[in-house]
């Protein structure tokens, strides 16, 4: 839904009495109001005007928005809304370069991009047009900037894409609670989840598969727990079948979140629905971990993590000394067809369907061996007796 008070002569809409906002999401019964505080004419640039922006007291979020594609162009009309109002809170002449110092100067100024925005409200730095990789470059320069002079969060987008987000960057705390300026995180968001809610039927015994031991620990566990040694920002493990005593065998970390599949009997495309409706909504990508693979490598899953955030592909599988293997990464852009996928069966189809966007990443690994039946079981133990020490 969007409201205005009517079009204006030029054909634009006209704003809303900004005294109405505050009573909006009772009257609406919405539970997020977006607000366009002030506009830029269509140019990817500008400093506020004396009225501007009109951010409306109750506001929890403020985004300001820059278009990249304003880096290395002369500060001019073409290109900037009111240049001569930059040039000032910059410090710089009409005709010089937009640069990322430029940029952070004014979005961080009193006087510029947010002025007025509530004191209780975040700010984030939206860096928008990231369409190439010179672009995602200038953007990264314009957050470095920005997380040095005290900004909290900054977004690079590429917001017309599928997968619009490129990079996120964000003050660390470190244990002292001090912040340090400087200090951040350049990745886009990548989550884990672990299929782990099958009847493991194959294994023709009462004994609950995943709980079986391994040196001590359950398959379970050791696949959670590798997960948890790779840059994922969490791990989302999803049970069934057993699901209350296997929930006991996960490591006490806050990163691990559990989501029950009640649908589990009709096959593995529950347990990656149910996954993927579990994980955080920033999640730009998914690694999908089988929970009978005791022995997969953390530095598989990095691989595959690292592999996403240097490429953005919509696919990136590995493939062990030749051999294609498991886990496998998917990126969000791939979310709504895996949501469509029915009965006992992963992402196969879709990594044939979306070939030319696969990435591979070559591993001098040995693949992770699957543990599907008693004879497996048997195997794994007496190939690494001294499974304490893997």
């Amino acid at each position: 839904m969007v409201l205005a008070r009517g079009l204006g002569a030029d054909g634009k809409l006209a704003g809303i009495d900004p005294g109405w906002i505050e009573q909006l999401p009772k009257q609406l019964n919405v539970t997020h109001l977006l607000v366009e505080a002030d506009g830029s004419r269509g140019r990817p640039f500008k400093a506020p005007a004396a009225h501007e922006p009109v951010i409306p007291p109750s506001a929890d979020l403020v985004v300001a928005v820059v278009g990249l594609s304003v880096i290395g162009q002369a500060l001019s009309e073409e290109l900037v809304h009111r240049p001569e109002r930059v040039a000032a809170l910059a410090g710089c002449r009409m005709g010089d370069t937009v640069t990322p110092s430029l940029v952070a100067a004014v979005l961080l100024h009193p006087e510029g991009s947010t002025r007025g925005a509530p004191a209780r409200a975040g700010v984030v730095a939206l860096l928008n047009q990231a369409d190439d990789e010179s672009r995602v470059e200038a953007g990264c320069e314009v957050a470095r900037e920005l997380i040095e002079r005290g900004a909290e969060r900054v977004v690079i987008a590429a917001l017309r894409e599928a997968m619009p987000i490129r990079k996120v960057f964000t003050r660390s705390y470190p244990a002292s609670g001090e912040l340090r300026g400087g200090d951040c995180r350049v990745n886009s968001t990548v989550s884990a989840i672990v299929l782990a809610a099958g009847e493991g039927r194959r294994m023709g015994a009462p004994a609950l598969k995943l709980a079986l031991r391994l040196g001590g620990k359950s398959i379970l566990r050791r696949v959670v727990e590798a997960a948890l040694a790779a840059p994922v920002d969490e791990v989302v493990v999803v049970l069934g079948h057993g699901a209350t005593e296997l929930e006991q065998e996960l490591p006490r970390d806050p990163r691990v979140r559990t989501v029950y599949n009640p649908d589990y009997a009709t096959g593995q495309s529950s347990s990656l629905k149910a996954g993927i409706s579990a994980i955080a909504s920033a999640a730009q990508a998914a690694v999908f971990l089988l929970g009978d693979q005791p022995l997969i490598s953390s530095q598989a899953i990095e691989a595959l993590v690292s592999a996403f955030r240097s490429r953005h592909s919509a696919v990136v599988r590995p493939r062990y000394r030749g051999t294609p293997g498991h886990p496998v990464l998917f990126s969000r852009a791939l979310f709504a067809e895996l949501l469509l996928v029915t009965g006992d069966q992963g992402g196969r189809e879709l990594i044939a369907r979306h070939q030319a966007e696969v990435a591979t990443v070559e591993l001098n690994l040995e693949p992770p061996i699957d543990i599907d039946t008693k004879e497996d079981y048997s195997e794994i133990v007496r190939k690494f007796p001294d499974m304490e020490k893997l």
